[in-house]
């Protein structure tokens, strides 16, 4: 089993229904795993607005909001594991 689809299913277990992001070529595995498990993904237009979004839907219904984003080069630099 890949791990999209393992992550998918472990998602769609704990009643996880829709994911957030803005995708990029480093996952697009991921998201397909979730569509695969039933979760629907909905494109943002930058990843704050999904996170806003999934924070919402996990306070409104009590199940874990999930946001996807890409590793970027810049954000790699700030943190704290970054050579």
């Amino acid at each position: 089993m890949k791990t999209a689809t393992f992550i998918g299913r472990c998602l769609a277990a704990h009643g996880v229904r829709h994911a957030f992001g803005h995708p990029g070529s480093d996952v697009i595995e991921l998201i397909e795993g979730l569509e695969r498990a039933g979760i629907d993904f909905i494109l943002t237009h930058h990843e704050n607005s999904g996170a806003f979004m999934a924070s919402v839907g996990g306070l409104l219904t009590g199940v874990p909001g999930v946001v996807e984003t890409i590793l970027d080069s810049q954000e790699y630099r700030r943190s704290p594991d970054a050579p």
